[in-house]
């Protein structure tokens, strides 16, 4: 739900939200977060059979739309039954060993503590004993006998040997020696994180506190592939306005050709139907069907068809300009579009419009951007921005340890 003036509608703890008939007089409490002190509906849209799906987040104040928890996608068909989608309540049903990298970082032990205080798994942190100690005494935080929480120093595992022994068949023919590989997993906390995940030795990681996104994903990309038939790309979902909206690539694929752009729309269709809301993807470019005709809009146009002969079950179209995708008065003036409702899948024609225009709405504030989300690794690895808070870096953890990209 939204208010009339298109900001979100909050709703205090220990009170159903307006209109919650039909969320069996359902109270969101401080079980789904401590701290939180306002929760907010935002809805995705209408799905199959006149189903409609929320994101439900939790705030810590109605004026501070940064700090926020993603807390569950709800979809209620038109009989008020509910079904579908709560991340956190499946890490809770099926708790994950989380790699949280960069183990030595307070937000990051923070983050490491709230994830297993909430039931959602194990989280490992990657660092120096002693220090991770010490910083987490530093901020309130006592390690010593907490179930959950396992601290492990790269250069003292005992699985060193098979870790630098697997990257280095990786990277042989890289140029790498295997004295090279054995530095980097004794000192490189990504490479021994994500060798942890790669021999199956963890779940999933969660890095990119102290790095550039560039420079994080180089490093895991070093040690996992993408999955076999799949095309990695970041997608980034944006809440505003009483709606929820997946924009990609927001982080791999700068000038994406035609075939890329037609997999990236498969891609981010996927990430849409892992939260449980039904895709409605909206191929965009700086024209709308045809008008003005340009180099840019063929290659999209190009996608399209591209994608008519996968024979795809989901809805999609293009090329169209944001303001036709997102706003049903103007998709009407086309009636022949596929799309009768407006998208809430964003496919972008490059990396630089999708990462330019997510970090302008996060910047200016009004909307809350979670991602960009790592789609189509071979194993579940999520990257955070680079200083991200604690509630930024539980977030993706539980998404890793749901799998969202794949």
């Amino acid at each position: 739900k939204s208010s009339k003036s298109g900001s979100p509608l909050f709703f205090k703890l220990n009170h159903t939200p307006v209109n919650a008939d039909k969320w069996d007089n359902k109270v969101y409490d401080e079980d789904k977060w401590p701290g939180a002190l306002y929760y907010s509906l935002v809805s995705m849209g209408k799905g199959k059979k006149g189903t409609n799906s929320y994101t439900l987040l939790g705030f810590e104040s109605k004026d501070n739309l940064s700090n926020y928890k993603m807390i569950e996608v709800i979809t209620v068909g038109n009989d008020g039954a509910k079904f579908g989608g709560n991340f956190f309540d499946f890490t809770d049903r099926n708790p994950k060993r989380v790699v949280f990298a960069e183990g030595e970082e307070e937000q990051v032990i923070r983050a490491a503590m709230s994830f297993v205080t909430q039931g959602l798994g194990t989280a490992i942190l990657v660092g120096r004993e002693d220090r991770v100690r010490e910083r987490a005494a530093a901020v309130g935080i006592e390690l010593d006998g907490k179930n959950g929480i396992e601290i492990h120093n790269a250069r003292l595992s005992h699985r060193n040997a098979a870790y630098a022994q697997a990257l280095y068949e990786r990277l042989q023919r890289k140029g790498y020696l295997m004295r090279d590989c054995q530095r980097l997993i004794n000192n490189d906390r990504n490479y021994f994180g994500a060798s942890m995940v790669a021999l199956g030795d963890a779940d999933a990681m969660v890095t990119g506190a102290t790095r550039n996104y560039s420079v994080a994903l180089n490093d895991v990309l070093n040690v996992i592939d993408a999955k076999p038939g799949h095309k990695l790309m970041g997608a980034s979902l944006v809440l505003a306005r009483g709606r929820t909206v997946i924009v990609a690539d927001t982080a791999i694929t700068e000038m994406p050709t035609a075939e890329e752009l037609a997999d990236i729309t498969v891609e981010a269709a996927g990430v849409a139907r892992r939260l449980g809301y039904e895709p409605r993807v909206a191929l965009l470019a700086y024209s709308t069907f045809g008008h003005p005709q340009g180099e840019r809009s063929a290659k999209v146009v190009e996608a399209v068809k591209l994608l008519d002969r996968r024979h795809l079950d989901f809805s999609y179209d293009g090329e169209m300009a944001a303001d036709v995708a997102l706003n049903k008065d103007l998709l009407a003036q086309y009636p022949f579009c596929r799309l009768k409702e407006p998208a809430n899948v964003l496919v972008m024609p490059a990396f630089h419009s999708a990462s330019i225009a997510t970090k302008m709405m996060q910047t200016l504030g009004g909307s809350t951007v979670i991602g960009p989300l790592l789609v189509g690794l071979d194993r579940s690895v999520q990257i955070i921005p680079l200083g991200a808070k604690d509630s930024d870096i539980v977030n993706m953890a539980a998404l890793a340890a749901f799998n969202v990209g794949g």
